[in-house]
């Protein structure tokens, strides 16, 4: 499903790890469960903008995404990478999208 708004999910305090020179990968830690994700740059691009609003507009973190994280299937890419945020309960949607 296709959302024009994503939030934090509620309870999620997270805390991201640096980025490795070595590795494409992030880790990011909700402080209050004790859980970690391993997530693509992408993916910790996306989560990082949403934890910084309480409501964020789909539409502008997919404009702010930084052109050496697109590539020929970008479309595709962001939605699944939404999807995959949601389906871990990191991010919920606000607001779908009709049709």
């Amino acid at each position: 499903m296709s959302y024009q708004r994503l939030s934090l999910a509620p309870a999620r305090k997270l805390k991201f790890s640096p980025a490795w020179p070595c590795s494409d990968a992030r880790i990011v830690f909700d402080c209050l469960s004790g859980d970690y994700w391993v997530l693509t740059q992408l993916g910790a691009f996306v989560l990082g903008q949403v934890s910084t609003s309480p409501d964020f507009i789909v539409d502008q973190i997919r404009q702010q995404v930084p052109a050496s994280l697109q590539d020929d299937t970008f479309a595709v890419t962001f939605e699944q990478t939404l999807q995959q945020l949601s389906d871990a309960g990191l991010v919920q949607g606000v607001a779908p999208l009709s049709g």
